[in-house]
């Protein structure tokens, strides 16, 4: 019996490091966010999921790597962003959607304290 079998030399594939993302502001009056993207391959194709919601967006990175989605989002969802360039494709990366009560993108408040 004659079997064939593929070639097993092959270059194993290499993931792409994930972007990195920022949700910069609660939801709109529409209930949409902006989730901007940086270090993405230059023409990936740019994904960003809400799980709790069960929706998502694709999008493509600029030249320099750069994109921006918007999608339906809650105050405090998660919402996975990942690239994908070719056939190879970035882990996941988990932002959370602030929250009205949150001073800036990192949750801390953004005012001074008083000195005295």
């Amino acid at each position: 019996m004659l079997l064939a079998t593929a070639c097993e030399s092959s270059t194993p594939t290499i993931p792409l490091p994930p972007p990195s993302a920022l949700v910069e502001a609660p939801p709109d009056a529409e209930g949409f966010v902006t989730v901007r993207v940086r270090g993405a391959e230059p023409d990936a194709l740019l994904f960003a999921y809400d799980e709790p919601l069960a929706e998502g967006v694709i999008g493509r990175a600029d030249a320099d790597g750069r994109g921006t989605l918007r999608l339906r989002a809650s105050a405090g969802d998660p919402i996975l962003v990942w690239q994908r360039a070719g056939d190879r494709s970035s882990a996941p990366v988990t932002v959370l959607v602030p929250t009205p009560a949150d001073g800036g993108p990192d949750g801390t408040d953004a005012g001074g304290g008083g000195g005295g």
